[in-house]
């Protein structure tokens, strides 16, 4: 399995990373947020939940540990964790309907949005890339092997060179712990 960066170009883990941690604080020096998601109906799937519930972990380190230790606060929130609205949302309009609605409400010019995509191709994931890129916030997807519309949208593309579900859902979720440990080992990063 390798990670590929950007356009394909074989980079290593932390040459990537540091791009994407680089990109949370430099799109918007004013405080900007992070909004999060990514398909999150594994557990709708009969799958096991605890990727969705590791994005709301990765919210949880980002916005305390991460901020705490940099002393800069990350505005950020996970869209796939208000069961209530999603299904509203999912109910009342659409599926793919379900981020792409509350970043209406949340997402501003300026925001970083970050996407996790196996497929790169998940029809929420992609509406509201294109909505956000329409509307001025910055994106970084991590997708697998097939890229998608995700890797066409996305200003940081982080691909893991696997078609294996499990296999980049656990490196989706690795990045993100790096993600979050590059802030809270490096304060440095944070001041811009």
């Amino acid at each position: 399995m390798r990670l590929l960066c950007d356009s394909g170009a074989h980079e290593d883990v932390d040459c990537g990373l540091s791009q994407t941690t680089k990109g949370c604080f430099g799109f918007d020096s004013s405080g900007g947020g992070q909004p999060g998601f990514g398909k999150a109906a594994r557990g709708f799937e009969g799958r096991p939940t605890d990727f969705r519930v590791w994005k709301w972990r990765f919210v949880t380190d980002l916005g305390k540990g991460a901020a705490d230790k940099i002393g800069r606060r990350f505005r950020c929130l996970s869209l796939n964790d208000n069961i209530s609205w999603l299904t509203a949302l999912g109910n009342d309009y659409a599926y793919e309907d379900v981020f792409v609605r509350q970043l209406m409400n949340y997402g501003k010019r300026g925001d970083l949005v970050l996407v996790m995509s196996v497929s790169g191709n998940s029809p929420n994931v992609v509406k509201a890339l294109e909505w956000s890129k329409q509307n001025g916030l910055a994106t970084v997807g991590l997708v697998g092997a097939k890229r998608g519309r995700v890797a066409e949208l996305a200003d940081q593309v982080i691909v893991i060179d696997s078609t294996h579900f499990g296999r980049v859902e656990d490196a989706h979720m690795g990045i993100c712990h790096m993600l979050c440990y590059a802030f809270m080992e490096n304060s440095e990063i944070g001041k811009v």
